[in-house]
């Protein structure tokens, strides 16, 4: 008997890293597959595709609804790299008796290739290698209530790269109020909605701490004060 599968596969997106043009990695343009092996065997294996722009990591693949599956049905975790434009075998799977059907559905989850640092080399090279050019904060809208207090250093996230590209890995930030007095209080890294209004501040960040020079690429973060 030919063995039945049913897999859970997302969406495959229509962009791919072959265009030419910088695809990022989402659950559009990271997709799986399953195919019968060769050879006439009950193997099933499990495929993903990686058609962005961007390396990703495969950190998990979880088997469900097992029915005569080899091995245990449950998640491995692990960290596979998928270069962009490329795709990796996963998984196989097999059946515990070949003469009787095989059923399951699978998920997985992966995360982007976090991009390298400067190296000594880099630094050695360069000195403006640890300088910070460009300030990526996310969100970039807050909503804070009227007498409510929130720590930026633990509502945001906040990453810093050099001219290169490449993320710095300490980084020192500065919130800086530029608009909204009158709706918010920022006292170091902790704001206070004031009165209902809306405050603007721009996020700074440096390699050293109390930098004398000025930041380079900051980012500014919108701040809705509410009932």
């Amino acid at each position: 008997m030919r063995s039945l599968s049913v897999a859970t596969v997302l969406v495959v997106g229509l962009a791919s890293a072959a265009s030419g043009q910088s695809v990022r990695a989402s659950n559009q343009t990271v997709t799986t597959r399953l195919e019968q092996s060769h050879g006439g065997s009950l193997e099933q294996v499990i495929y993903v595709s990686n058609r962005s722009s961007e390396n990703i990591l495969l950190t998990s693949i979880r088997l469900m609804d097992c029915e005569n599956v080899q091995g245990s049905c449950a998640s491995r975790r692990f960290k596979t790299k998928v270069s962009a434009g490329s795709t990796a075998l996963v998984h196989r799977v097999r059946p515990r008796d070949p003469d009787r059907g095989m059923s399951f559905r699978y998920t997985f989850t992966w995360e982007p290739e976090a991009p390298e640092g400067p190296s000594a080399k880099d630094v050695a090279r360069d000195e403006t290698a640890l300088e910070v050019d460009t300030v990526l904060v996310s969100p970039k809208v807050i909503d804070i209530k009227v007498g409510e207090t929130l720590d930026l250093g633990q509502l945001l996230s906040i990453r810093a790269q050099n001219a290169a590209g490449q993320p710095l890995p300490r980084v020192f930030f500065y919130p800086k109020l530029e608009l909204g007095e009158a709706f918010l209080l920022l006292e170091n890294s902790k704001i206070t909605g004031l009165a209902v209004g809306t405050a603007a501040l721009t996020i700074g960040a440096s390699s050293a701490p109390n930098p004398v020079a000025p930041r380079k690429g900051a980012s500014q973060v919108l701040i809705n004060v509410i009932p």
